[in-house]
């Protein structure tokens, strides 16, 4: 079986079935898969900044505010389907700071935050979380399998 890799850069939100397999590599952004087993249907959204600084993008990425919105919409979830989707969180790392700054000073730990809280306010239940620290992700959804894959991406060496 011929595997079709569906890239999501950063601001993107993309869904996949089938033979698809969304990925995206992430520093201090961070990676909101959503999965819905049941249906078939999978989506990633790669986003930049935790929240839209005014009116939200139709369809758009780029906040975490507006992606888990993007991505509900794509994969046709409505309220009452919340219970039957989960989600997984990556990313979040401290790629430019140096390891003594406090989270709380980084975008990467805001990006997290405000994931996790629109996921809780919704109801989605995160079935898995992986973010932080000072290493890049590469987040990897399966749409044939529903399984998910994250693996680390070491920080370079600073010269």
């Amino acid at each position: 079986m011929n595997q079709e890799e569906i890239n999501v850069h950063i601001g993107e939100v993309k869904t996949g079935s089938g033979v698809q397999v969304l990925s995206a590599l992430l520093g201090s952004c961070v990676g909101i898969g959503i999965l819905w087993p049941e249906r078939n249907i999978y989506g990633l959204a790669h986003c930049l900044l935790p929240k839209s600084p005014g009116q939200k993008t139709p369809g758009g990425g780029k906040y975490v505010d507006e992606a888990i919105h993007s991505l509900l919409k794509r994969m046709s979830i409505t309220l009452g389907d919340h219970e039957k989707v989960s989600a997984i969180v990556a990313g979040g790392g401290n790629m430019t700071k140096p390891i003594d700054t406090t989270a709380e000073k980084l975008v990467g730990y805001h990006n997290v935050k405000q994931a996790i809280e629109i996921l809780s306010e919704l109801n989605i239940k995160i079935i898995h979380e992986e973010t932080g620290g000072t290493q890049g992700r590469k987040v990897e959804i399966q749409c044939s399998t529903g399984k998910f894959n994250i693996k680390n991406i070491p920080k370079p060496n600073a010269a």
